[in-house]
C-alpha cells in the first residue's frame, strides 16, 4: 500500500496534507475574526491580521475544491466505521465540506457585490466595477452567519475525535495523526 492513499485502516499523506493544511488556514481564518472583535482593529497587527481575510478565504476555497475533487477519487478506499456512528461521520464530513466550500463562495459574492477588488497577496483577481446589490446583500447576510455556524461544526467535529479517542478507545484519531503505516 502506498503512504500517499487512502486505505480501509487510516488516510494517506495527501489526505492529512489537506486536512491539516485546512485546519490551518481555518485557524489563521477565525483566529483574525475573532481577534478583531476584541481588540481594536487600530491596532496595527489587528489590522495585518485582518489584512489577509480575503487572500487567505481564496485559499480556502482552492484547497477545498481540490480536497473535494481528491475526497472524491479516493472515496472507496477512506477509513469507514462498521457501526452506526459510520454514517452520522459520513454527514459530518459532507456538512464540513459543504461549509469549506459554501462559506467563501458567499465572502466572494460579498466582495464583488459590493463593487470592490479582490486582492489576493497583492494581485488583483478583480478590479474596481458597479456593484451588485444582490449579490451584496446575499453574502452580507449569510456569510457571517455561515462562519460561525462552521465554527461550531468544526468545534463539534474536535469534540467527536476526543469522544472517540479518549471514551470509546476506537482508534479513529490514529486515522488521521501519526505515522501511516505502509502496511496493517
Amino acid at each position: 500500500m502506498s503512504l500517499l492513499t487512502d486505505n480501509r485502516y487510516r488516510y494517506g499523506l495527501v489526505s492529512r496534507m489537506f486536512h491539516w493544511s485546512m485546519a490551518a488556514l481555518l485557524f489563521w481564518q477565525i483566529g483574525g475574526i475573532v481577534i478583531s472583535e476584541l481588540f481594536s482593529r487600530n491596532l496595527s497587527w489587528v489590522s495585518a491580521w485582518r489584512g489577509t481575510h480575503f487572500s487567505v478565504g481564496v485559499l480556502i476555497l482552492a484547497l477545498a475544491l481540490m480536497r473535494a475533487v481528491w475526497g472524491l477519487m479516493s472515496f472507496r478506499n477512506r477509513p469507514r466505521a462498521l457501526d452506526k456512528t459510520g454514517k452520522w461521520a459520513a454527514y459530518g464530513h459532507m456538512a464540513l465540506y459543504g461549509f469549506m466550500l459554501v462559506t467563501p463562495v458567499l465572502g466572494l459574492l460579498l466582495v464583488y457585490g459590493a463593487g470592490k477588488p479582490l486582492v489576493f497577496f497583492g494581485g488583483h483577481l478583480w478590479g474596481v466595477h458597479d456593484p451588485l446589490q444582490w449579490a451584496y446583500k446575499t453574502g452580507d447576510l449569510l456569510h457571517g452567519v455561515m462562519a460561525w455556524t462552521f465554527l461550531a461544526a468544526i468545534a463539534g467535529h474536535m469534540s467527536m475525535v476526543i469522544y472517540h479517542h479518549y471514551v470509546l478507545k476506537d482508534a479513529t484519531l490514529s486515522h488521521m495523526v501519526g505515522k501511516p503505516k505502509s502496511d496493517v
